[in-house]
C-alpha cells in the first residue's frame, strides 16, 4: 500500500532539515519536556496509551479509533484516573458510552475538518505546561483520507500542542504505512520513538 506523493514529502512545511526518506534520530523514551512532540511506532493492534509516562495521565486528551469502553479499559489497566482523560473517538458511526471518560461526539476518520474542530475545542481543557495529547493509530486516518491532507492536519495539530506548551505523542503502526510517509510524520515532530 502506498500513501503520499513526492511533492508532499518535499513540501516547504516539512522535510526541511532532512531528506524525505530519513526520520529524525530515534530515542528509547518519550521526551517529557512541556511542548515536545514525538512520533511513536507501535505494534499492530496496540495503543500509545501503553507508552505514555505516568505524568501523561494527569491531564490527557486522546484521539483514537478505539471505542471509549476500550480506551477506559486500557486506562484502568495502567491504574490511572480515567476521569482525568478526554477522548475524541475516530469512528464513522455514533458512539454510545456512559462512563467516567469525557468524550466528544465521534468524528469520521475521513472528516479531517471535523476532527480539527473537535481537537481545537477539546484542547481548551488541556493545561499548558502540564497536559498531554495522544493522537493514536494515525494509520486509520491514512486509510480514509489522502496522505497529504493527513500530514497537513497532523502538522497543524502538533503545532497547536507545541504552541500551547502541551506534550504530545502521535502513534502509528509502522507496518501499515509506507516508509516515506513514516519519515514525513517523523519530521513533523522531531523525535521518533521506535517500538
Amino acid at each position: 500500500m502506498s500513501f503520499g506523493s513526492r511533492s508532499m514529502l518535499l513540501g516547504p512545511e516539512v522535510g526541511q532539515d532532512q531528506p524525505a526518506n530519513e526520520m529524525p534520530g530515534d530515542t528509547a523514551t518519550l521526551p517529557e519536556a512541556s511542548g515536545r512532540q514525538a512520533l511513536v511506532t507501535v505494534p499492530s493492534m496496540s495503543t500509545g496509551l501503553t507508552e505514555l509516562p505516568e505524568r501523561g495521565f494527569e491531564n490527557l486528551l486522546v484521539v483514537s479509533p478505539w471505542s471509549p469502553a476500550r480506551v477506559e479499559s486500557a486506562l484502568r489497566d495502567r491504574g490511572v484516573p480515567v476521569g482525568n482523560c478526554g477522548l475524541i473517538p475516530l469512528n464513522g458511526s455514533p458512539v454510545r458510552y456512559d462512563g467516567p471518560l469525557w468524550t466528544t461526539e465521534a468524528v469520521s476518520p475521513a472528516d479531517l475538518t471535523g476532527l480539527s474542530m473537535r481537537y481545537c475545542e477539546a484542547m481548551r481543557h488541556v493545561e499548558p505546561g502540564e497536559g498531554w495529547v495522544l493522537i493514536d493509530n494515525v494509520q486509520v486516518l491514512l486509510m480514509y483520507a489522502d496522505a497529504e491532507r493527513v500530514v497537513r492536519l497532523l502538522d497543524r495539530l502538533t503545532r497547536q500542542a507545541r504552541e500551547r506548551d502541551v506534550t504530545g505523542a502521535v502513534t502509528v503502526d509502522r507496518s501499515a504505512v509506507e516508509s516515506r510517509t513514516l519519515a514525513t510524520l517523523g519530521q513533523l515532530v522531531g523525535t521518533v520513538v521506535e517500538r
